[in-house]
């Protein structure tokens, strides 16, 4: 005879079929014996009684209790949590309450205003019948719900801490910060310079500046596509799988750093969440250089933070206005639309490409204008493509305007000279005390190269009528107004 276990804590107790027949029998004869019917009845009395005992409240006592619990909660300042009014309310309730039971016992309350018929009634409603008192007079406070994300992350952690690129591991130069996009001028088209890994692209981008012709741009940032899918950009190419793109800026600019924002997303409707791009402003020589710069203006001024604030603006001398802008550059007015920037920028980027010049190149002069040009080309674009960047250069341009007329005028044989090797430096002392301040890089990028004759300098000028710029001074709101003209020139200080 087949035999059923149920254990229960290390208990065992066998069933045999006969008896499991019977114990299924009982629990049809018992469900079968349930009043359904009476527990039915009796629930709908019990609501009927319930609902009688609200409709027996006089219309101005069920108006009265409402004014009261309305004026307990502004009492109580529990506006804004529902936890708190729920808990004013429920006080009010207990104390409405005991006031109405000493009533029915005849006890005597000082300023009350129920009766003792209004009494009795009300005590069944406020112990036994309170919810469909408080539905009838419109009293509902929900629920209050806290969602709690559980996160095992210590609290400065970053949201990418552990993620890995893809490929061999980055060497220590090579750190590379993930989720980020540098801007610079391209020394290397990615599109067409493609890397296996990130660590080969930092490769790529030392290699680079150890080949470098000198005074020529050295790679400093690099930026990897590390998505098989591809990675946005805001220009007008399709950025594909390992693309690598050593680029070159005095100032490394960052562009994205980590998400891109959501103004920037409503402009680009296919940009995603995340900035795919790994990059980073790799040490080079011209880093080291960078540094002296900052400890000789630091040591003669101490506001030299405010001055890199600062920047040298192209003029026409003649005129005192403000010489080629960006808008100049991409062909464009003031007020153009983004629509209008992208296609000038693209029409502008395809007749300045480095492909399309290489033969223009060498029929001419190496430094010839026409090869800084697309340099130009795409420092205005990463300015004028975003709007942020815009604006900020739209107030810098008119601010500008108004100092061009009040600067005064120097030339290049006034300012004090100083070789540093990779760079050379200008000063002009201001009356405050701070320097005016320009170097050859920042010259060279302005389409001013400097010629240099044993210790002489001179700056070079491809345009038939001289040139200015101006300086601003390190500390105080002066501004001078450097004269670019080929027949003028100063000595290095040795």
């Amino acid at each position: 005879m087949a035999k059923v276990e149920w254990g229960y804590q290390g208990r065992v107790v066998k069933y045999t079929p006969d008896q499991i027949r019977k114990m299924e029998q009982f629990i049809r004869i018992r469900r079968a014996s349930k009043p359904v019917e009476l527990i039915k009845f009796v629930k709908e009395l019990k609501e009927f009684s319930q609902e009688e005992t609200v409709n027996e409240l006089p219309q101005p006592l069920k108006q009265k209790i409402t004014e009261e619990i309305l004026l307990k909660l502004r009492s109580s300042n529990t506006s804004s949590n529902s936890t708190q009014q729920r808990e004013a309310v429920e006080s009010w309730r207990k104390e409405k309450l005991e006031e109405a039971r000493k009533l029915i016992t005849e006890q005597t309350i000082e300023n009350s205003t129920l009766s003792s018929e209004d009494a009795g009634i009300l005590v069944k409603a406020l112990e036994t019948d309170w919810a469909v008192l408080a539905e009838e007079i419109g009293v509902w406070i929900p629920a209050e719900i806290f969602n709690r994300e559980h996160d095992d992350k210590p609290e400065d952690a970053d949201e990418f801490d552990g993620e890995v690129l893809p490929g061999r591991p980055l060497p220590p130069e090579c750190n590379a910060e993930l989720h980020t996009d540098y801007g610079g001028a391209a020394v290397r088209w990615g599109l067409t310079h493609h890397k296996q890994s990130a660590a080969d692209c930092c490769q790529a981008c030392l290699d680079h500046v150890k080949r470098a012709q000198p005074g020529g741009r050295k790679c400093n940032i690099w930026v990897y596509c590390p998505s098989e899918t591809g990675c946005h950009s805001p220009d007008i190419y399709e950025h594909k799988y390992m693309e690598c793109w050593l680029k070159y800026a005095e100032t490394p600019k960052l562009n994205f750093k980590t998400y891109y924002p959501q103004s920037y997303r409503n402009s680009h409707p296919t940009a995603p969440l995340i900035v795919p791009w790994p990059s980073i402003v790799t040490p080079t020589p011209r880093s080291v250089a960078l540094s002296a710069v900052a400890a000789f203006l630091l040591h003669r001024s101490s506001t030299f933070r405010r001055s890199q604030k600062l920047k040298p603006l192209q003029m026409s001398s003649s005129s005192g206005s403000i010489g080629e802008t960006y808008y100049d550059v991409l062909s464009l007015r003031e007020d153009a639309s983004y629509d209008e920037i992208r296609a000038s920028y693209r029409s502008a980027l395809l007749n300045f490409h480095p492909d399309k010049l290489q033969a223009m190149c060498q029929k001419s002069h190496p430094d010839d204008v026409v090869g800084e040009r697309y340099f130009k080309v795409q420092k205005a674009w990463e300015v004028l493509g975003s709007s942020m960047s815009r604006a900020a250069y739209d107030r810098e341009l008119q601010a500008a305007k108004g100092d061009a007329m009040g600067a005064e005028s120097i030339g290049l044989e006034d300012m004090a000279v100083e070789d540093k090797g990779e760079v050379v430096e200008l000063f002009y002392q201001c009356r405050c005390g701070d320097y005016f301040f320009i170097d050859s890089v920042e010259l060279e990028e302005m389409g001013y190269p400097m010629l240099r004759i044993g210790s002489k300098i001179s700056l070079r000028t491809f345009d038939a009528l001289p040139a200015s710029i101006v300086l601003p001074c390190g500390s105080c709101s002066l501004k001078v107004r450097l004269l670019i003209d080929s027949g003028s020139c100063a000595s290095i200080d040795c």
